[in-house]
């Protein structure tokens, strides 16, 4: 058992290691495309965030993608502690088709209800934001976005294609990759290299540190 624990550990690694290769050599190349690579690698989180309730039914798990834990477990511990800068809610607009956004649908009839009138030629038309119910946080430099309320309603303009909204909140949280470090294996302080927590998904573990290269070419996804 732990031995096929190790081989799991290994290839993690492994595959963290070679979407942080290519990662830098996007960089060298262009490093505004880093941005093309954070949609890439957590495009298919999102897809199977949107399908849970449609899948799951009713029994659909807790929803799972929140800021508290993206990356680790009680990360809310520690990125807590930055300094957050608020950017004003205008600079940035979120494309629904196009950019990271991790809404959490998980009620089946309110997901298949949003599906079916919301849309260019559906009963509600075109898709469009309601500020007082589309609650979405953007974490720099990812550009990840983050859903507090609407989940339905954004997935549904996901699926279709259409739709921008103006972030409720956005925070700078470059901050993070002075204190926490990532090997593939686990997340650690830079300080002394103290273990945070075991990395789960090299994805999500290879997006944290493109952060770090897209801050360190100041070329965020805004």
């Amino acid at each position: 058992m732990r031995a096929s624990f190790q081989r799991q550990r290994m290839t993690m690694q492994r595959e963290f290691n070679s979407l942080i290769e290519f990662a830098t050599d996007i960089a060298e190349k262009d490093p505004r495309a880093l941005s093309d690579l954070v949609r890439m690698l957590l495009r298919p989180l999102q897809a199977e965030m949107l399908i849970d309730a449609a899948q799951k039914g009713k029994d659909l798990d807790a929803p799972s993608i929140d800021e508290r834990g993206f990356f680790w477990d009680e990360q809310y511990r520690m990125f807590g502690l930055l300094l957050r800068t608020k950017r004003r809610r205008k600079d940035i607009e979120i494309h629904l088709n196009r950019d990271v956004i991790l809404p959490w649908p998980w009620e089946r009839n309110r997901l298949i209800r949003a599906l079916s009138l919301i849309g260019k030629g559906k009963e509600w038309g075109r898709w469009k934001q309601d500020e007082m119910n589309h609650l979405v946080h953007v974490w720099l430099p990812w550009g990840i976005s983050f859903v507090g309320g609407g989940n339905h309603s954004i997935a549904a303009g996901i699926l279709g294609g259409e739709g921008k909204i103006i972030p409720t909140e956005v925070h700078d949280m470059s901050g993070i990759f002075r204190i926490v470090c990532c090997d593939g294996m686990n997340y650690m302080k830079k300080k002394d290299g103290e273990k945070i927590a075991p990395v789960t998904d090299p994805r999500v573990a290879a997006v944290f540190e493109i952060g770090r290269l897209m801050h360190k070419k100041k070329c965020g996804a805004w």
